[in-house]
């Protein structure tokens, strides 16, 4: 042996350890459960629309909106399914939400983020959630997205029982398959793809395609299905999609639907693109790269708010990374920057709402910001030179869009969604009064006072300029564009002043007075600063950047422009000297060209069919008046402005609806225009079928199904291996979920099982769980047979703090029983008793904290931990009493693509009168493990002729010490620290695709390990019990204690791989243990299955 440790090294180890993760992270066993939570801060009373296709849930103050949702569901339903070439063997379910806000409380997918050792079937359940964005035609498209998303999900991976479990391990898609198909289908040519294919063929080098992740392999996703559609007919999709159900590799199912070699398939997409880059590139220009003010964007955070201070010295961005958000200021003339606030968490398995937070300046010194906190929105006013804030509730709303102020300050424009409605309202945030301007079913947003007046310009989709109110079944035009419009608030008449009317999307307008108006536009297909005169009604183009712009500030004392553009798929803030007289003159891009054409396409098949309705309502008569001007002279005093309820137009009473005579009149015309109707066999078939009514609204009733199913080996320490099972039922929402399992080995003699029920709909989570434990020992030497179980009952509540953090508690009974079973006390029973029953009571707290992400096969972002506490109270027997008290940490830090650096600790104790013993070594799922002193006498796992040794069904394995034994030392206490550095040996060096599950799944590891385990003085005292000997002759009054100053510390270090190897995930550790500061010069090979440490 080598002695080559020190204790001077060992110091340094631990010194490193503590520094690389001060709080340690998780260690003992597999079974330890973290996880995250969903608050919720009101209850739903849902009901549902039920059509021959899907069901569409709704809950208070969505009825209006689901109505509208399920006439327009069943029109693109159509559309979908035709494209995909594939119809749902179920029902979708589809829960349709009122804000963001209350789309956080629900439960769906709160446990999708785990893995399972191996074995583990997930049913495809077509549950879609959707949270109504704030405008009707986001609303509309974010619907197709979902539902898309949805059925293509089921297409690939659901089916029979049989297809599931194939598909769970053959079928292998890269990030841009699924979610850009689903984009195609929501967005077809969109502009901000187009935008971003530009930019990836003009910017950069297109990378292999399967190395683009999230939201950059959607969108890059989404212009490869756009470039099958335009190059070789949309009938392609289908017949790409399905072939690869059936082949399960993408490529070659491109390669033989399309009669080309995929390598070539990808230089023509590149080249399609190129070549419309070339043509725009005639007439845009990038921005340029020296007015970058936020020069990184590592994370992929979404920037789309940024505001300068009236005086331009301030400017300040808001960040959003799935939903934890910041706001940052940034002095220009101190030139340094600050967090002025923050809030959020980052989401999992849910959208975020990448829009907040919403910033404004009320003056040059008093920012203001709008962003949600406690289930809905809130304003936080901060003042930049005393740097405090105020915080007020804007309960009212379900979610704000916009804000901004007028000159003095005292008045607040928002446009704020309520009940499927974006409107417009004036606040007084001195009062707390507010008052609505716009009632109706247009979308209204980015409201702006015009300095020197009483108007509101704001982006509206109406087509009229008159307020009317106008229920959303009733609107009927295409809602598409968006032009600029202007409130007087002094006058009576309902009569809007329109600003621009164009078949374009103008929003931010920034009014200068009351004739010059600055917005953002994307009339050319590219969207740009524009300018409106009202004296000579003429637009101008100032900018013509090659990237769309998604939010500006302007400062025109110092002739400035601050910006978002995308660039590389990630969001940058850009502030530069612009001359805003200049213009600028671009031709449209291609995509823009071809929407103008259908939409004028559109709308002239929509006036054709309205003439030849003979009995076609005329409608109402707009009364002619003169819009063009504001009125100034009757100034707005904002000090004596009176909130009153405006006159509203009456509106038709609601009929009781009859519910077997109830049908949705279709309003949404085919998207693809262009395109010939096409009346494939899919379609045709479709529309032969007898089509099922819409029928409700129902009240939602609770029903389970089966979520998954696992089947897997499992070896346990102390019973041996053999096969565990184990599934879990939900409801739709997920709010009851029942869970089960089961372990058992082959003869039958040991085994666990449990059955478990958890409550989540109210905010404190309440659950109850039974379980039983039976463990059969036998002494290889004398043939003593014993026979120990433990049956538990737990009573449980969780509060969460939020979705990372929460408290738990439970009261718990738990019965023991042990029974000697040695056949030769059964012929000549002994006088004491052959059994034994105890019962104990007990409470249990902990604290669990989990942000956790999992990024790949064994691969974590992130951090996750447990503090708990358990106290065991014997009925009967305060002798036989016990508690035990335990922290496990765990911290994943990505170091450079999947290469990662996780670290983790493990303290615990036991105290009370009858403490039991932590077992220190080896690894979970060791095949062929070994237990060091498993049968001497004075270890824990020893069994005694007609004793209890209850410590066999309360020990604890710490684990993973690699290189030794199990039970290699013990003790009351015990620590454990490791730190293991993963790289994905192949996906890290080779970017093509890997169509084999073993190299696309391999992970080379290096790791070190250290622990220890004790009862009395810790090691870090020279009197622990592993570095004193006592020894005493038995009858001798003389007693010697003999200071060995052995390292009670085990260390290990090594490398190993993991990979899945016939559909487990199996683990090749070679170790080399440490053992007072020696080393053997053989390592040890541990084999094991399952995932993380």
């Amino acid at each position: 042996m080598q002695k080559v440790f020190s204790p001077h090294t060992l110091k340094l180890a631990w010194l490193t350890l503590l520094i690389s993760f001060p709080l340690f992270s998780q260690a003992q066993q597999a079974a330890q459960s973290f996880g995250k939570n969903r608050i919720q801060y009101q209850n739903f009373e849902w009901k549902y629309y039920s059509t021959g296709d899907f069901d569409l849930y709704f809950y208070q103050g969505g009825s209006e909106l689901a109505e509208q949702a399920v006439k327009f569901l069943k029109a693109e339903f159509e559309r979908i399914t035709d494209i995909l070439g594939y119809v749902p063997l179920a029902k979708t379910k589809i829960f349709l939400y009122n804000s963001h806000s209350d789309l956080m409380q629900s439960n769906i997918g709160i446990n999708d983020n785990y893995q399972a050792v191996a074995g583990e079937t997930v049913f495809v359940k077509n549950v879609v959630e959707i949270a109504y964005p704030g405008t009707l035609e986001a609303f509309k498209t974010e619907l197709v997205f979902q539902v898309a998303t949805k059925l293509l999900q089921e297409m690939m991976f659901g089916g029979s029982l049989t297809d599931m479990f194939q598909k769970a391990y053959l079928l292998n898609l890269p990030d841009w398959f699924i979610p850009g198909a689903a984009r195609y289908i929501a967005y077809g040519w969109g502009p901000r793809m187009d935008d971003y294919a530009r930019d990836l063929v003009t910017n950069s080098r297109v990378r292999k395609l399967d190395r683009y992740q999230g939201e950059e392999a959607a969108l890059l996703g989404q212009s490869i299905w756009n470039y099958i559609a335009e190059k070789y007919g949309r009938s392609n999709i289908s017949s790409v999609l399905n072939l690869t159900r059936i082949i399960r590799n993408e490529e070659r199912s491109i390669a033989n639907t399309l009669g080309t070699t995929f390598p070539r398939f990808q230089a023509g997409w590149i080249s399609y693109y190129q070549e419309q880059a070339k043509k725009v590139l005639e007439d845009y220009e990038y921005p340029d790269k020296q007015y970058l003010v936020t020069r990184r964007n590592r994370r992929d955070v979404t920037r789309n708010r940024v505001s300068m201070s009236p005086d331009g010295r301030f400017l300040a961005y808001s960040e959003n990374d799935r939903g934890r958000y910041h706001v940052i200021l940034w002095d220009r003339e101190e030139d340094k920057e600050r967090i002025v606030l923050r809030g959020g968490y980052k989401l999992l398995n849910q959208q975020s709402n990448d829009d907040l937070p919403i910033l404004a300046w009320q003056d040059s010194v008093t920012l203001v910001m709008a962003a949600e906190r406690g289930g809905g929105p809130s304003l936080w006013i901060y003042n930049v030179k005393e740097k405090e804030k105020q915080q007020v509730s804007l309960s009212a709303f379900h979610a704000i869009q916009h804000i901004s102020f007028n000159d003095n300050g005292r008045l607040m424009a928002m446009s704020a969604e309520e009940d499927g409605r974006s409107d417009i309202y004036l606040v007084s945030l001195r009062r707390n009064q507010w008052r609505k301007l716009t009632d109706d079913a247009y979308d209204d947003e980015y409201p702006e006072f015009v300095p020197g007046t009483n108007a509101i310009v704001f982006s509206s989709n109406r087509s009229s300029d008159t307020l009317r109110s106008v229920a959303l079944e009733n609107v009927k035009d295409d809602l598409i564009t968006f032009n600029l419009f202007v409130y007087n608030l002094d006058t009576t008449t309902n009569v809007l002043s329109r600003i621009t009317n164009t078949l374009s999307t103008d929003i931010y307008p920034i009014p200068i007075n009351q004739d010059e108006y600055y917005y953002l536009s994307d009339q050319k297909g590219i969207q740009n600063l524009f300018r409106y005169h009202r004296t000579d009604s003429l637009y101008t183009q100032i900018t013509n950047f090659a990237n769309s712009l998604h939010g500006m500030s302007i400062n025109l004392r110092g002739s400035e422009l601050a910006y978002i553009a995308e660039l590389e798929g990630k969001d940058y803030i850009y502030l530069q000297p612009l001359d805003f007289t200049q213009q600028r003159f671009t031709l449209p891009t291609a995509r823009q060209q071809r929407q103008q054409a259908k939409y004028l396409a559109n709308r002239l098949m929509a006036a054709r069919a309205r003439q030849n309705l003979s009995a076609a309502d005329p409608g109402e008569e707009v009364p002619t008046e003169d819009t063009t001007g504001i009125d100034t002279n009757a100034l707005l005093d904002p000090d004596d402005y009176t909130f009153g309820n405006p006159e509203e137009t009456p509106m038709d009473p609601n009929a009781p609806i009859d519910t077997e005579e109830y049908v949705f009149n279709p309003t949404m015309e085919a998207e693809e225009a262009e395109e010939p109707e096409r009346n494939s066999f899919l379609l045709n078939y479709r529309r032969l079928q007898d089509k099922e009514r819409v029928v409700g609204p129902f009240d939602y009733t609770t029903r389970f199904s089966t979520d998954n199913l696992v089947t897997s080996l499992e070896i346990d320490p102390l019973m041996g291996w053999g096969f565990s099972l184990g599934t879990q039922m939900n409801d739709l929402l997920e709010n009851h979920r029942f869970r089960g399992g089961a372990f058992a080995t082959p003869n039958l003699q040991n085994g666990r099982i449990f059955v478990e029920y958890d409550y989540l709909p109210m905010k404190i989570d309440l659950g109850a769980r039974v379980s039983r434990k039976a463990i059969t020992r036998t002494e290889p030497e004398d043939g003593e047979l014993q026979h120990y179980s433990l049956n538990q009952i737990d009573l449980k509540a969780a509060f969460p703090h939020s979705v990372s953090l929460r408290s738990e508690g439970s009261l718990f009974f738990t019965h023991t029983r042990w029974q000697e079973l040695t056949p030769n006390y059964a012929i000549s029973p002994p006088p004491q008793p052959l059994f034994e029953n105890h019962n104990y009571v007990g409470l249990r707290g902990a604290v669990v904290f989990d942000n956790s992400v999992i990024s790949g096969m064994n691969s974590m972002e992130g951090t996750r931990g447990k503090i708990e506490i358990k106290n065991y109270f014997s009925l009967g027997a305060p002798e036989r009493s016990f508690g035990n008290l335990s922290a496990d940490f765990r911290h994943y830090q990505p170091l450079h693509r999947n290469l990662t650096l996780a670290v983790r600790g493990f303290y615990g104790a036991f105290f009370g009168q009858q403490r039991q013993s932590y077992l220190l070594g080896g690894m979970d799922n060791w095949i062929l493990n070994r237990t060091q002193d498993e049968f001497e006498q004075g270890s824990p796992l020893a069994i005694t002729t007609l004793e209890n040794n209850q410590q066999l069904l309360f020990a604890e394995y710490v684990t993973s010490l690699r290189g030794f034994d199990y039970n290699v030392l013990n003790g009351r206490q015990a620590l454990l620290g490791n730190v293991e550095l993963r790289l994905p040996l192949v996906r890290y060096f080779y970017s093509g695709p890997i169509t084999s599950n073993f190299f696309r799944n391999l992970q080379l590891t290096a790791f070190y390990d250290i622990g220890s385990s004790w009862t009395g003085p810790s090691p870090w005292s020279e009197e622990n019990e592993l570095n004193t000997e006592v020894i005493q002759n038995e009858g001798s009054p003389f007693r010697v204690e003999l200071m060995n100053y052995n390292n009670p510390w085990l260390m290990s270090y090594g490398i190993g791989f993991r990979s899945v190897i016939l559909g487990y995930y199996t683990k090749f550790d070679v170790a080399w243990p440490i053992e007072n500061y020696n080393i053997p010069d053989l390592p040890r090979l541990h084999v094991t299955v399952g995932y993380d440490f």
